[in-house]
């Protein structure tokens, strides 16, 4: 799947694959849907390494800086 925003990359996701990637980043599918999906909560270093993860997982390589840009404000 390729990646463009993180909105986009999660609404292309089905429930199922949703519930997965929640899981592997340690995260409610709720937290991400309300607070992620649109960048309107700042991340912790550490909530930011388990987002690495679970994108990794979905074969979305980006980089703690990448990540930082997006979710750390």
């Amino acid at each position: 799947m390729a990646f463009t925003d993180f909105k986009t990359f999660w609404n292309g996701l089905s429930k199922r694959e949703r519930q997965q990637f929640a899981d592997s980043a340690n995260l409610t599918v709720q937290y991400i849907s309300i607070h992620l999906r649109y960048c309107s909560r700042s991340v912790s270093l550490q909530t930011a390494k388990r987002l690495q993860k679970a994108l990794n997982s979905f074969g979305i390589e980006l980089t703690l800086d990448q990540i930082a840009d997006k979710f750390m404000k």
